[in-house]
């Protein structure tokens, strides 16, 4: 039986049994061991992968990465990881005592397109043998294959009588996971399957961008392997800035009010960490927002908009509000929030 580790509810608050399969003991400490071997067995069996010859490139967020790493040392090939340089420190050290070359790309766990852009630039040396995990049926074959048969194997151990598979649920990344749950599905046709994300990053929920601290779910992008019409539902992951806000640089995009804002003195972009004390007198005193040391350092921040929302529906037209929030580790978050104003009939 896999190994497992099940999560009361007196921790989750969840009533239903919720139980999760554990990768400790796989050579890396994850199962990404054996998603960077489904895509390598392919080029293997067909000869278009030779040792003598060429690199593996293993482009990834920092745990597909240590997978393929490790299955070139056991083969005698040079790997080559490619991971953004916000990564856990863990990860690079690891990677350079496994003999690996190390690629760090600009960027945190969501900046996945650095990753492509300099996959991209590789993969004209005809040395360099990419192996994508975003792309290649490989890493969805293993899941479905390992992965899905194994959670169904701990289902059937571990359920009491009475007791259904409800559902599972999968972080993102390269989607490979997900193949696991197509697998569950046929066993389980009620189960739901859900995928999960970051909210400071909420692609799948709707198209949204921002950068993150969950390492080994990159996103800002859905990958061509994942089986979207079989997914059920998204869950979205909360990441506070634990570090403390650094910077929050506000930046008002909106026609209607660009004449109105010299008026009241306010420019069209601010840091509220960093606010003067005429323009404290207009957000503070007036709109009632927090500034300056309410916001620097803090985690979390409560901002209440009435005052200023009742002076925006006196104004017909788009208003956007650009939100650039950066924490103590430099770590990004952009979010805009609008407010579409109609003209009264």
């Amino acid at each position: 039986m896999p190994n497992y580790i099940e999560l009361p509810p007196a921790l989750t608050g969840v009533p239903c049994r919720i139980v999760a399969m554990v990768g400790k003991w796989f050579p890396t400490g994850c199962h990404k061991v054996g998603a960077s071997f489904g895509c390598l067995a392919p080029r293997l069996v067909t000869g278009q992968f030779d040792v003598n010859r060429h690199k593996a490139v293993w482009p990834s967020t920092g745990n597909y990465c240590r997978g393929g790493a490790f299955n070139s040392r056991l083969m005698g090939a040079q790997g080559v990881a490619i991971l953004p340089a916000e990564m856990s420190q863990e990860r690079f050290d690891w990677l350079h005592e496994i003999g690996a070359e190390v690629i760090a790309t600009p960027g945190c766990e969501s900046n996945v397109k650095e990753i492509f852009d300099k996959t991209w630039e590789l993969k004209k040396d005809p040395t360099m043998m990419i192996f994508n995990q975003f792309a290649e049926m490989g890493n969805p074959l293993w899941h479905y294959n390992v992965t899905g048969y194994a959670l169904a194997e701990l289902f059937e151990a571990v359920k009491k009588p009475g007791q259904n598979f409800a559902g599972a649920c999968f972080t993102s990344g390269s989607a490979g996971t997900m193949s696991a749950g197509d697998l569950l599905k046929e066993r389980y046709p009620h189960l739901k399957l859900a995928v999960g994300e970051a909210l400071q990053c909420p692609t799948i929920l709707d198209n949204g961008f921002g950068g993150h601290r969950i390492e080994g779910i990159g996103d800002k992008h859905i990958p061509w392997i994942h089986n979207v019409k079989n997914t059920d539902m998204v869950i979205d992951i909360d990441v506070t800035a634990a570090a403390g806000i650094k910077s929050f640089w506000v930046t008002i995009d909106s026609e209607a009010l660009k004449d109105l804002l010299p008026v009241i003195n306010m420019p069209e972009k601010f840091d509220i960490c960093d606010i003067p004390a005429d323009l404290a007198a207009i957000l503070h005193d007036e709109f009632g927002f927090p500034i300056n040391e309410q916001v620097k350092n803090q985690t979390a921040v409560m901002f209440s908009i009435t005052k200023f929302v009742e002076i925006l529906l006196e104004i017909p037209g788009e208003h956007n509000f650009v939100l650039d929030v950066t924490d103590n580790n430099n770590v990004l978050t952009h979010k805009t929030v609008k407010l579409i104003v109609k003209a009264a009939e």
